[in-house]
C-alpha cells in the first residue's frame, strides 16, 4: 500500500519563543554583558552617593528599616561633607510640620526598588540598610526595570504596528536614549524606574483606551499616579488621558476621565 503521507511535507517546527521577543531578550543580555565588560555594569561594587541617589534611597532605607520618615541619619551617613548634625546637608528638604529633616526628592524609586531590598536583607551582611548587598539590590532593580520598560514599550507599539517593526523602535529608541546610560552606568537615580512607570502607562492606555469599562482607566490612572510619584514631572501624562478622552467630545466618554484622575490622585494621595 502506498504511503499517503510521502508527499506531505514535514510542518516547520515553530519557534518556542518569538523572533521579536528573542530580539529584546538579546539587546538586553547584550547591554549587560557590555557594560559589565566595560566595568560601568558592577553591582557588587555600586555605591549610594552624590544628591540625588541619596535622597531616593533614604526614602526607602528609613521606611524599611527605621519605620519612620525621619530621614537625619541616612544625610549623615551618606554625606562625607557633614559631620554631627545633618541640618547643612544638599539634599536636605524643608523642615517638616513636626520637625523633622524633609526630603524633597519623590519617593517612587525607593518604592520601586523595595522588593529587591527585601530579599538583598536575607543575604546582607548586616540588617541596617547600609553596605554593598543593598546597594548592588539597587542597581539589578534597575536593570530588572530598564529591561522591562523596553518590553512593555515594545507591547504598546505593537498595537499599531507589526511585531517587527514594534521590536525595531523599541529598541532604538531605548538603545539611543539616556535610558540605558542610567540602567547600566548610573544606576542609582530614579530614571530607569520613571521609564517603566511611563512605559508601563502607555501600555496600559494603549491596550485599554477602546473599553468603556471605569476600573481599566482607574487602573490606567493609577499607572500615572505611579509614574508621577517616580519623578514628579511625569503627571504631565495626564494630558494623554485627558485629550485622548475629551477630544471624542461625546459625554459619555468623559467618565473614563473621571476614573483615571481618581486612580492618579488615589494612588499620590495616599503616598
Amino acid at each position: 500500500m502506498a504511503n499517503k503521507n510521502k508527499d506531505v511535507e514535514p510542518k516547520q517546527r515553530a519557534w518556542p519563543i518569538p523572533p521579536a521577543y528573542v530580539a529584546l531578550i538579546s539587546v538586553c543580555l547584550f547591554c549587560a554583558i557590555t557594560f559589565y565588560a566595560l566595568g560601568t555594569f558592577r553591582p557588587t561594587k555600586h555605591q549610594v552617593a552624590g544628591v540625588d541617589p541619596v535622597a531616593y534611597y533614604s526614602w526607602v532605607r528609613s521606611i524599611m528599616f527605621d519605620f519612620d520618615l525621619d530621614f537625619t541619619n541616612e544625610f549623615q551617613r551618606f554625606d562625607p561633607r557633614t559631620e554631627g548634625e545633618g541640618a547643612e546637608l544638599t539634599v536636605r528638604g524643608a523642615e517638616t510640620p513636626i520637625g523633622r529633616v524633609g526630603n524633597m526628592f519623590a519617593m517612587g524609586a525607593g518604592l520601586l526598588w523595595m522588593p529587591f531590598l527585601l530579599v538583598a536583607r536575607l543575604f546582607a551582611e548586616s540588617s541596617d540598610g547600609f553596605g554593598p548587598t543593598y546597594y548592588a539590590a539597587i542597581s539589578i532593580a534597575n536593570f530588572v526595570y530598564g529591561c522591562a520598560g523596553l518590553f512593555l514599550m515594545f507591547g504598546a507599539l505593537r498595537r499599531w504596528f507589526s511585531e517587527g517593526v514594534a521590536a525595531g523602535a523599541a529598541i532604538a529608541a531605548w538603545a539611543c536614549s539616556p535610558v540605558l546610560y542610567y540602567t547600566f552606568a548610573q544606576y542609582s537615580m530614579s530614571h530607569a524606574c520613571s521609564f517603566f512607570a511611563v512605559a508601563l502607562f502607555f501600555y496600559l492606555w494603549a491596550r485599554w483606551r477602546g473599553s468603556d469599562d471605569w476600573w481599566r482607566w482607574g487602573i490606567i490612572g493609577l499607572a500615572v499616579g505611579l509614574a508621577a510619584i517616580v519623578r514628579w514631572q511625569n503627571i504631565t501624562l495626564a494630558l494623554v488621558v485627558a485629550v485622548d478622552v475629551l477630544a471624542r467630545r461625546d459625554v459619555k466618554h468623559w467618565p473614563k476621565a473621571v476614573a483615571s484622575a481618581a486612580g492618579a490622585a488615589a494612588n499620590v494621595g495616599c503616598l
